[in-house]
């Protein structure tokens, strides 16, 4: 397996629930861990996942900033940012805004508490495996979305207006390799975020 193949990866709770597209075809499954999913796949073309990577130490980080830009008004808030790489080690809520407070200034979300255990596992794995960093990606739903579509496909997040408006978006995984030179959140910003760790 190589080559223009790729793997979306979202986290669940029972790991990371992964997607190969190779073409028309698609395969799914469950991976247990980051190592796992690495060792199976780290000869595709990329392994764009839907987890921070790379995280801030003094101030915002600009891959969220391009997101939030390329979303655009009313879409902005799909792009929370994450916790400082201290905080990941907190051992409650309150520790962790504590200490994200003290070095960027400001609190986190309880969405980005609730995934801390999975940025925290990403974040290690990537600095413990430097070679996995070129194919180990960050990437955002709303983002590629919005790139296949070439406009906004939902104006509230539904359920059943994502998932029709993504069927209709299909075609368009025909076309990854050029929808990667375009979409931010893919390519660009994923590397300035891999640069921080």
């Amino acid at each position: 397996m190589a080559g223009e193949i790729y793997i979306g990866v979202d986290s669940c709770h029972a790991g990371w629930f992964y997607t190969v597209t190779t073409g028309a075809e698609c395969e799914t499954g469950v991976a247990p861990d980051i190592a796992w999913l690495w060792n199976k796949f780290k000869k595709v073309a990329l392994i764009l996942i839907d987890i921070p990577i790379g995280l801030a130490s003094n101030s915002h980080r600009p891959c969220d900033t391009a997101a939030r830009k390329f979303l655009g008004k009313g879409k902005t808030s799909c792009v929370f940012p994450p916790p400082c790489r201290e905080a990941l080690y907190a051992k409650t809520y309150q520790e962790a805004c504590e200490i994200n407070q003290k070095i960027l200034g400001k609190k986190i979300s309880k969405q980005a508490w609730g995934i801390s255990p999975k940025i925290k596992e990403v974040d290690e794995f990537l600095r413990e495996h430097p070679k996995a960093r070129k194919k180990i990606r960050e990437s955002h739903p709303e983002v590629c979305f919005q790139a296949l579509a070439g406009k906004p496909i939902v104006n509230k997040k539904s359920q059943k207006k994502v998932f029709r408006n993504v069927l209709q978006l299909s075609p368009g995984i025909l076309l990854m390799p050029k929808i990667l030179q375009r979409i931010p959140s893919l390519v660009s910003t994923g590397r300035m975020s891999n640069q921080m760790i």
